[in-house]
Parts: C-alpha cells; sequence; structure tokens
C-alpha cells in the first residue's frame, strides 16, 4: 500500500538524486550534446533548493514498506500574464518497479489538492515533448499543452 507525505529534511539527499535522475531520464536530443549526468545533477540540485525556497514549495513522497517509491516537487507562483496564483510541477519521478501502478496518479492528486486549498487558480506540468510516457501520463489526468517552447542550436 502506497502512502504520501510531505517531504522531511533528511529526505533531501535522496530527494536530489531522484530530480537528477528524471532530468536525464528526459533531457532532450539537443540538450543531449555534451551534457554530462555530474554537471546536469548540479544544476538540478539549485533548481530543486530554488523551488523550495519559493512560496509553497513543497516535495511529497510516496513510500511503500516505509521506503520511498516516488516524489514530486512543486511550488506557487504567479502567472506570468495574468498575475493569478497557479501551481507549477518541476518534478515527478516514479522508481521503475512501481510505474504503472497509480503512484504518479496519487502524487499529482495529491500535489493538486494541496495547491487548491493553498488558493492555486490552476497548476501546470513540465513535460518534454520527447517523453512520450510523461505526455500520455499528463494527458490522461487532463492536462493539456497550452505553450511550446521552440528551440535549435546554434552550433
Amino acid at each position: 500500500m502506497v502512502q504520501v507525505r510531505v517531504g522531511r529534511a533528511e529526505d533531501l539527499p535522496w530527494l536530489l538524486h531522484e530530480c537528477a535522475l528524471a532530468a536525464w531520464e528526459h533531457i532532450s536530443q539537443r540538450e543531449q550534446v555534451g551534457a554530462h549526468f555530474p554537471v546536469v545533477a548540479q544544476r538540478v540540485e539549485t533548481v530543486v533548493r530554488a523551488a523550495l525556497a519559493q512560496p509553497g514549495g513543497t516535495v511529497l513522497v510516496a513510500e511503500a514498506a516505509g521506503r520511498p517509491v516516488g516524489s514530486i516537487l512543486y511550488h506557487m507562483q504567479p502567472n506570468p500574464l495574468t498575475g493569478q496564483t497557479e501551481g507549477l510541477v518541476l518534478h515527478l519521478r516514479v522508481d521503475p518497479a512501481w510505474r504503472r501502478q497509480g503512484v504518479g496518479r496519487i502524487l499529482l492528486r495529491a500535489a493538486e489538492q494541496h495547491l487548491r486549498q493553498a488558493g492555486a487558480r490552476g497548476v501546470g506540468v513540465v513535460v518534454g515533448l520527447h517523453a512520450t510516457d510523461a505526455l500520455r501520463f499528463a494527458t490522461a489526468l487532463g492536462y493539456w499543452p497550452e505553450r511550446i517552447l521552440m528551440a535549435r542550436p546554434l552550433i
């Protein structure tokens, strides 16, 4: 049985590793050129610490038999166009052995409920277009694309 709890300080080393793995799994083909996992992990740590310092910066951890099997990181921010408060999910990862068992859905729904209670009017999830499993997951939970970042290499 999976239970969700708020992250604790002692989760941080594990969380940073999970976030780095998730980033590495979802790095785009363009971003892969010249990328190295230790550098990505270091940059991810900076992003995670900054997100946790934001209003509503929260980590939820899914546990099974007292062992973490998934995590989600999100914070609240004003929409850049409307100024309305919304949530932004920066990280969601489930241990490969626990995927397709509802853990990601449980984590995302728990985050949505927390954000709703905190006054967020909506929530966004950052998903790379090349991450087809993540796109299917988000779509199945009622998310749709609002903006697309168009990119190309310059060198």
